[in-house]
């Protein structure tokens, strides 16, 4: 029978290394570097059905009798997705206030806003009410600073697992948060309700983190934040939770990166527990104009970062990988909403701000008897029930399956840039250090 290399096969060099990753299977296999050809050209051989390394091929996705059967397969998975019955997922969102002034805040504040304990009530009728739906029920903390108000989060995180729990689905949550008010003991009663996912923004070294991320009386704050995390590192023994430190790197301090991830490794560069997410500082929202110099336009970022790890500088850094995400952002899923503080429902975190989509992203409210009242009309705008034919051309379709912000995409009309090579990227930065457990093919 012939068969055919599949589409969703992507090669890199690494080393002495010819590394192919399929990106369905999540599966690799390397060759020594002067059998690239040689590699690549088995994919055309017709096979013999007894051949072992036909049946290795097919086993892990390489080759493929038809792709219209992978691609189809994800069709259902992007389905499930959408019409998502597995997770119910929702992001709440307890405040729009927050205790920084960063220079490039999208958000516009709203002081003193908190959510009240009606709206609490609300969304705990909700929940008992859906969960029975469910396999399993996700929520993500977000604000303004949702830790402003942490006694209010520790208290409904243990609710909604206690809810969880009486209808024997799992839970698990997550948080954004600039980490200024998580100290030891504040995480340790998040971690013990089942809050184990966190989401943690540095804006690099101590200086220019302090400069671009004050306080609201004016200090820095990277202090605190360093100690809350060492403490946490230091006196968590439990390997159950991750924290993901974010940097956002601009124009300005992109001469810092190189210091600071120095600083990472020596600090957090030995627990696994603690990852790195670094990104370049984008277009956000209202304050850009006053920032668009900052705004990095090519890719240096990701350029310096993989040269800085393969040069084995900081041999630490990055250990995310391109993987299939556990959890797609709620705006495309039928079952994923955001709850505001004051009871209004939304879909997308970004869109909240957007003068001109503001008013489409509200699709609803949640009410007194814990139904949600949805905007139909509203609501169709952001669901899309069938994936897009561009999208699944794309060597990524397997990663994202084209559910990667709707807003974007969508609204926006921005398309996705770079993509080959963004993959590739983080496939050679994510295998540099595994490269000796991936299946070396010998032919």
């Amino acid at each position: 029978m012939k068969y055919m290399k599949s589409k969703y096969n992507i090669g890199y060099d690494i080393d002495d290394k010819y590394v192919i990753t399929n990106l369905v299977t999540n599966s690799s296999i390397k060759v020594d570097l002067n059998k690239k050809d040689q590699l690549n050209k088995l994919f055309d051989k017709e096979f013999d059905s007894n051949d072992r390394t036909l049946n290795f091929l097919l086993e892990k996705g390489f080759i493929v009798e038809d792709d219209n059967k992978i691609i189809e397969n994800l069709r259902k998975e992007y389905d499930n997705i959408v019409n998502e019955k597995e997770v119910l997922t929702l992001n709440i969102m307890t405040t729009y206030d927050c205790n920084f002034r960063c220079i490039y805040c999208f958000q516009d504040r709203k002081s003193k806003s908190k959510i009240s304990e009606e709206v609490i009530n609300n969304i705990y009728k909700f929940v008992e009410k859906e969960i029975p739906k469910h396999n399993k029920l996700y929520v993500e903390w977000f604000g303004g600073e949702a830790l402003i108000y942490k006694d209010i989060i520790i208290k409904m995180n243990e609710n909604l697992k206690k809810i969880a729990i009486k209808n024997n689905k799992p839970y698990i949550s997550r948080i954004t948060s600039n980490g200024y008010e998580l100290d030891l003991n504040t995480f340790r009663s998040l971690l013990k309700s089942n809050l184990v996912n966190y989401y943690i923004t540095l804006d690099g070294i101590k200086y220019y983190h302090d400069k671009q991320r004050k306080y609201k009386d004016g200090n820095g704050t990277f202090d605190k934040i360093i100690d809350n995390l060492l403490q946490i590192k230091n006196n968590i023994k439990s390997n159950h939770f991750s924290i993901i430190i974010r940097v956002n790197v601009s124009n300005s301090s992109f001469q810092y990166l190189n210091e600071f991830l120095c600083f990472y490794n020596e600090n957090f560069g030995d627990d696994r527990r603690f990852k790195l997410d670094i990104e370049q500082v984008k277009d956000w929202g209202n304050n850009v104009d006053k920032f668009k110099n900052e705004i990095i336009l090519n890719n240096k970022v990701t350029e310096h970062i993989k040269q800085t790890y393969i040069n084995n500088l900081n041999s630490k850094i990055i250990k995310n990988g391109t993987v299939k995400q556990t959890f797609f952002c709620q705006a495309p899923q039928k079952s994923g909403y955001i709850i505001l503080y004051d009871g209004s429902v939304h879909k997308c975190v970004m869109a909240l701000e957007d003068k001109q989509f503001k008013e489409e992203n509200k699709i609803g409210r949640i009410l007194e008897n814990g139904d949600i009242f949805i905007d139909k009309n509203k609501e169709s705008k952001w669901i899309n029930e069938k994936s897009n034919s561009d999208c699944e051309n794309c060597i990524a379709f397997p990663l994202c399956l084209g559910l990667q912000c709707i807003y974007n995409k969508h609204f926006l009309k921005r398309p996705c840039k770079n993509i080959y090579f963004l993959v590739r990227d983080e496939l050679v930065l994510m295998n540099k250090e595994n490269l000796d457990n991936i299946t070396e093919l010998h032919i």
